[in-house]
C-alpha cells in the first residue's frame, strides 16, 4: 500500500461491563499511534476492552507491533484487551508473532497458542 487514501476511524462504545472499540480503515504506520493513543487512556479505567476489528482492511507491522503493545499496557495495568471479528486475511498475522491473544469470531472463542 502506497499510503494515499489510507485512513483508520475508530468509535468508542461504552457499557458497565466492557467498552468496545471499532476500528475502521488500515492499522498501519502513521496511524496507528492514534489507536495507541486512545486505547491508552482507556485502559487505566476498564477491565475489558474489546477492539473489533470487522472493518479492518489491512494491517502493516507498524499495526502489529501497536496491537502487541496495548495487549501488554493492558496485562499490566490489569485490563483485559480481546480483538474480536477480525477479517481472514488479518486472523493469522499474531499467530505468526506468537502473541498471547484472545480472538472471537463469530461466537467461537479461542486462544492462539505460542509458535
Amino acid at each position: 500500500m502506497d499510503g494515499k487514501g489510507m485512513s483508520l476511524a475508530l468509535e468508542v462504545d461504552r457499557s458497565a461491563d466492557v467498552t468496545v472499540v471499532r476500528c475502521r480503515g488500515v492499522v498501519a504506520s502513521g496511524l496507528a499511534d492514534h489507536l495507541d493513543t486512545l486505547i491508552g487512556k482507556l485502559i487505566p479505567h476498564n477491565r475489558l476492552i474489546m477492539i473489533d476489528l470487522a472493518e479492518v482492511t489491512w494491517a502493516d507491522s507498524k499495526g502489529v507491533e501497536t496491537l502487541a503493545r496495548l495487549f501488554e499496557k493492558g496485562s499490566t495495568a490489569g485490563c483485559r484487551l480481546k480483538l474480536i471479528n477480525a477479517q481472514a486475511n488479518l486472523a493469522a498475522v499474531p499467530g505468526l508473532l506468537s502473541l498471547q491473544m484472545a480472538w472471537a469470531h463469530a461466537g467461537d472463542r479461542r486462544t492462539i497458542p505460542p509458535a
